[in-house]
């Protein structure tokens, strides 16, 4: 730790990026939820997520590939995704998956996406395939959630089959 941290703004900014590594690798979801928040800032986005509702899995639920936590930035890192760019960061609108999903899903909507899967590149296409299946799957929720929300004597099953979904779709493909 630097010695003169508290009159040398240089010590000061030594310790302050230790401790944010050092905190980052011990919370990855602190870590992921912060680079959001700064994000929705920047982006003029809703922001209200608070930290239980990061949950990083083991794999990525969009390209079934394992999560690498701490090694900086790298196509496997876990990311954020707002399911619905507009909608910001917020509960039920959010899911961790890969750095490589989240690039390439980037701010596209379901037929943008299609569209890349069909005339983009061919290296690329399995995973456009795995996009698109992401999406359709998180818009299946939406809808399960909207009716849900609607009220009425269905509304209970309806939670207990968008909980279901939300549990299922955050460990990747439904096989």
């Amino acid at each position: 730790m630097p010695k003169h941290r508290q009159t040398c703004a240089g010590c000061n900014a030594a310790y302050m990026r230790h401790y944010l590594r050092r905190r980052s690798r011990q919370q990855p979801e602190w870590a992921v939820r912060q680079r959001a928040k700064k994000r929705a800032e920047k982006l003029g986005v809703p922001f209200d997520l608070p930290l239980h509702a990061v949950v990083i899995p083991a794999l990525c639920p969009v390209l079934n590939v394992r999560l690498v936590i701490g090694e900086g930035r790298l196509p496997e890192s876990p990311s954020l995704d707002r399911i619905k760019p507009d909608k910001g960061y917020v509960v039920g609108n959010c899911r961790v998956i890969s750095d490589k999903a989240n690039r390439l899903k980037s701010n596209l909507n379901l037929i943008e996406l299609k569209t890349r899967l069909k005339f983009g590149s061919s290296a690329l296409r399995a995973d456009y395939a795995m996009i698109v299946d992401y999406v359709d799957r998180e818009e299946v929720l939406a809808e399960v959630r909207r009716k849900a929300a609607f009220g009425g004597r269905m509304s209970d099953e309806w939670e207990t089959i968008a909980d279901w979904l939300d549990r299922r779709f955050a460990h990747g493909p439904v096989c």
